[in-house]
């Protein structure tokens, strides 16, 4: 769910005061929100949001939705990278990270299938499934960071470390792109190839151990490296 400020009412392109010196508690009490009633809306919400949220037996995720959502971000990466990546000997490496894809949508389709058949009335199995859920986005976190950002640690989403006020996918991968696109002066390109190939390596890894926390852990090893090696 996301909470904004609408375009349709007024010709502002977003919220006019933001990042101002006038976004004070002062502009809010007297122009924007008077009476507080928006905020009072919101927070009500929120409150009703979270407390569903605690109330669910099943945690009310669409592990399938991130599968798509994958899916959409590969296929928009391969667009723009596909050829040079090939041209530069990394087939196998690209092609095991296309594969692994295609075995996350299998996994959390699978997995999302599964909990319309699910015995709610079991306590572990509640558990099991709603621990399987939460780990899932831990999942697609690099304990070590992203180069050069050791705190920026989510290999699938995050902000770009070219421009902050805009998304990145595959983050890792993409800077090192960039930086083969447009490398410094005196950069060995051989090297800065190399680094593509390890940001490749470990979104294949990580997107695999993300697959794997929605599989039963008697068929992990059955997974799409298992079967590749």
């Amino acid at each position: 769910m996301s909470f904004s400020y609408t375009s349709k009412e007024f010709n502002i392109s977003s919220y006019p005061m933001y990042h101002s010196v006038y976004e004070t508690y002062k502009l809010v009490e007297q122009y924007i929100d008077p009476t507080f009633r928006y905020h009072q809306a919101i927070a009500r919400l929120s409150g009703e949001l979270l407390r569903y949220l605690a109330d669910t037996v099943i945690l009310p995720m669409d592990v399938s939705e991130y599968a798509t959502t994958l899916k959409t971000m590969k296929d928009t990466f391969l667009k723009s990278y596909e050829d040079k990546i090939r041209n530069n000997n990394l087939t196998k490496e690209l092609d095991n990270f296309i594969n692994v894809t295609y075995y996350f949508d299998d996994v959390a389709t699978t997995f999302h299938d599964s909990l319309t058949s699910a015995d709610k009335t079991s306590p572990f199995l509640v558990r099991q499934l709603n621990d399987q859920m939460m780990q899932l986005e831990r999942s697609f976190t690099d304990p070590l960071g992203l180069p050069d950002r050791a705190g920026t640690k989510h290999v699938i989403s995050a902000p770009s470390s070219k421009n902050q006020y805009a998304g990145s996918s595959f983050p890792g991968l993409s800077d090192a792109l960039f930086d083969v696109d447009y490398p410094k002066k005196g950069a060995d390109e051989a090297k800065l190839w190399q680094i593509v190939a390890k940001q490749l390596s470990i979104l294949t890894f990580t997107i695999q151990s993300a697959a794997d926390t929605l599989v039963q852990v008697t068929s992990v090893n059955r997974g799409y490296m298992a079967n590749s090696a």
